[in-house]
């Protein structure tokens, strides 16, 4: 949670700022507005805007503001805080190279900023390479023995601590503590480990320390474990943490947004128990709580009354999260910074891959228009089919994006479907590529027990099976020049409890004879893709897969 310390000449500026330090971001972006429509170049408002927005999780209006903050600064050196803050945003984002490329712009204005060397170990973090993190942390630090700089230290012990170098990680966090008696995140580090040696009582001290130092931070820290136990199936487990979290509230200051939080993921992991109930009064805490969350905790509670087949209900929740978020942008993060003097971190806010499913399963309720889509041409279309038919583009737009979504469910069932094969020993390993590679010609590949790679492609509908389906271009010459065997994964029948399958397994003689047809076009003609009526592939027995 950032807190804003300056003094500004602009009252409206000042205004904002009260409002920002007491949580109330939307007013505060209401004062800053004002000082931006009598100054549109005024710094300390487009900034105060940007961090404002970051704090709702508007991530994509805070860069627009820091980028009008770029652009109204005179001088090189003011840049600085803007692209470090920019490239913070982006971070939270998972946009890491666009990350990387502002605070290079940092390093351009000076070479040397402590700030811009430590953002960059931050990037590399994320992206789990924790080596090369730790070269930039020391050049950040370049031999500094200041107390603001401790909190590098700390960064490159959580490094070290990754890579497994426990003696390392520790030295880090000694000097850390060194430089700064205060720094939270060492005393949270060295408490680990004193755990982990059974000293209990100097762990509890180092833990009570932080806590009086700054009770969010290490709200946020016991969130994140907690979030790390559900990602693992320990239910249970995070349940304790978070209660843990909502019993510490009663004794220290901790904001309600974080609160807010923690209900947030007590309930989604409730959800995952099958305890629904329980689940919607945890997130009807978190809508008590705060608003900025809304969102999360509305989806939340209608996938919970969907499950206990209260479609009624289910279908107002989400259709009050579309309104707050017709896009449903503000889901699509799952990261916050936190900001505490100059130090900065990030916290996950909640298991990605568990809320990515319910927000599927809230699209497709809310949105009529993928319900209604019982017209396979319009399907087909979607897919760059050709039809006689007359279709608006604002209509095209729509089911486009309802054909997208059916898509990405359907990869959900798969990654399940999937899963259990590879806790049953009926495969070695899978990966879900798309997921981080949207333009893959294929969206998984398995590893089976004969240590073969085998390339999927999962063609998903919410009609019957026998639906054209389309392979493109690309995934054709995959198939064919490829080395690996590739099947086609049929999803039809989908619905918010459960799905069809049947694979054709290894197409490559099929896409072999559209591939030589297709090369029979003109010279600077190529088909994006075809078509496929599903009778021209063999297709094994129906499988039924669920979530």
């Amino acid at each position: 949670m950032s807190k804003l310390d300056r003094h500004s000449s602009h009252p409206d500026v000042n205004v904002g700022d009260i409002y920002f330090n007491n949580n109330n971001y939307i007013d505060a972006i209401k004062y800053y507005e004002l000082a931006i429509q009598k100054d549109k170049n005024n710094l300390e408002a487009l900034m105060g805007k940007g961090l404002a927005l970051r704090e709702l999780g508007k991530y994509l209006e805070s860069i627009v503001s820091f980028q009008s903050y770029l652009g109204a600064c005179r001088e090189e050196y003011q840049k600085i805080d803007g692209y470090l803050e920019k490239g913070y945003t982006y971070i939270c984002l998972g946009a890491f190279s666009d990350a990387n490329e502002c605070f290079d712009r940092c390093l351009d204005i000076d070479k040397k900023s402590p700030e811009a060397l430590n953002a960059k170990g931050l990037v590399l973090y994320s992206m789990d390479a924790f080596r090369p993190a730790i070269q930039f942390y020391d050049k950040a630090l370049g031999g500094r023995k200041d107390a603001n700089f401790a909190f590098i230290l700390t960064n490159r012990g959580n490094a070290w601590y990754e890579l497994d170098m426990y003696d390392e990680a520790l030295e880090s966090y000694t000097r850390a503590l060194t430089l700064n008696k205060n720094e939270t995140g060492a005393l949270i580090g060295k408490g680990v480990f004193y755990k982990k040696w059974g000293k209990y009582e100097e762990a509890s001290k180092l833990y009570k320390a932080a806590l009086d130092i700054d009770p969010n931070f290490v709200a946020l820290n016991c969130m994140q474990n907690g979030i790390s136990l559900h990602t693992k199936s320990k239910f249970d487990e995070a349940i304790k943490i978070y209660n843990k979290i909502l019993a510490l509230n009663s004794e220290y200051v901790i904001s309600p947004q974080y609160i807010s939080l923690v209900h947030i993921n007590k309930g989604l992991a409730l959800y995952s128990t099958g305890c629904y109930n329980e689940a919607i009064k945890c997130f009807n805490k978190a809508l008590m709580t705060d608003s900025t969350y809304s969102i999360l905790a509305l989806i939340g509670s209608g996938a919970a009354q969907g499950k206990l087949k209260n479609m009624a209900s289910a279908i107002e929740c989400y259709n009050k999260a579309m309104d707050i978020d017709p896009n449903m942008e503000f889901t699509a993060v799952n990261e916050i910074i936190y900001m505490s003097g100059d130090e900065s971190s990030f916290f996950s806010i909640y298991d990605e891959v568990l809320l990515s499913s319910i927000l599927i399963d809230a699209k497709i309720k809310a949105n009529c228009v993928i319900n209604q889509l019982v017209d396979p041409d319009l399907e087909d279309i979607a897919l760059n089919g050709y039809h006689k038919k007359v279709v608006s583009q604002e209509q095209l737009n729509e089911i486009k994006k309802c054909v997208s979504e059916v898509g990405i469910a359907g990869e959900e069932y798969i990654n399940s479907y999937l899963q259990s094969l590879c806790e049953n020993g009926k495969i070695k390993q899978f990966e879900w590529v798309s997921k981080n590679n949207a333009i893959s010609p294929y969206d998984f590949y398995i590893i089976n027990i004969n240590n073969e790679r085998i390339n999927v492609d999962v063609k998903s509908t919410n009609g019957e099976f026998d639906r054209l389906f389309h392979i493109s271009y690309g995934e054709l010459k995959t198939i064919v020049l490829g080395p690996e065997r590739y099947d086609i994964y049929r999803v039809y029948e989908l619905n918010n409890a459960n799905a069809k399958l049947r694979i054709a397994t290894d197409i490559r003689s099929f896409a072999s004879g559209i591939l030589e047809i297709l090369k029979g076009l003109p010279e600077g003609v190529v088909a994006d893709g075809v078509s496929v009526d599903t009778s021209l592939l063999k297709f094994e027995q129906e499988i039924m897969i669920q979530k």
